[in-house]
């Protein structure tokens, strides 16, 4: 398999290929995919300004971001993929903004990709404050990834029924196998403790019934 990290995209929260980087992405998978190579691309859930999705999402009223305690888009400041530009937080909770995504994934799916990979779910930045159409921060933040994940794989399913959709994320919840997840333990303390935890996490995960799980490797060091 072949994993797309940043930058696929133009801009996160894009969703869409950086045709100057990537002119002709259905060819490029094909002919991975004949020499048998499968692609995966990443994603997340956080639209930053410069894309093309963001005045669109802050000043929807469906809402579709994250919200403030006065019922306005959440704005992440000094996000760190676009050099200090404001980032919302998609509010996978509620239906529409779900249908939404499941839209957006259409043109990946489209070229063929054979994966999706849901990072950034935990969700990363995620503040105390911060509103969902479900609840606050604190009552959303553990199912969030799981709501995710399984929006992905239906937008899978409806678009490529055929295709067993493999979807690489880093956290998750009960039940969350069934959306097609491969999990890894995400960034690893380079050092011989970081890589001591990684044994018993990856026996406990599988035990949980997730049997499918990685860890990264670094470059570890005693220091």
């Amino acid at each position: 398999g072949l994993i797309l990290d940043l930058y696929w995209f133009e801009h996160m929260g894009d969703l869409s290929w950086d045709r100057s980087a990537f002119p002709n992405p259905s060819q490029m998978i094909g002919d991975f995919e004949d020499r048998g190579i499968k692609t995966l691309v990443i994603t997340e859930p956080y639209i930053t300004e410069p894309s093309q999705w963001f005045t669109e999402t802050v000043q929807s009223g469906t809402p579709r971001a994250a919200q403030t305690a006065d019922g306005s888009a959440y704005r992440l400041e000094n996000w760190w993929s676009c050099g200090g530009c404001d980032a919302v937080l998609s509010d996978l909770t509620h239906g529409p903004t779900q249908e939404w995504w499941s839209d957006r994934y259409t043109e990946i799916l489209n070229a063929g990709v054979h994966g999706i990979w849901t990072d950034l779910g935990e969700p990363e930045a995620h503040p105390s404050d911060m509103q969902h159409a479900t609840g606050p921060a604190a009552a959303v933040h553990n199912v969030y990834n799981l709501l995710w994940t399984r929006t992905v794989h239906e937008a899978f399913t409806e678009q490529r029924p055929n295709r067993r959709l493999v979807n690489l994320t880093r956290s998750g919840y009960a039940g969350i196998q069934r959306y097609g997840v491969f999990t890894w333990s995400g960034d690893v303390a380079r050092t011989f403790e970081g890589l001591a935890g990684q044994r018993p996490l990856l026996l406990n995960t599988t035990l949980s019934g997730l049997y499918y799980h990685s860890s990264d490797i670094g470059g570890f060091t005693g220091q």
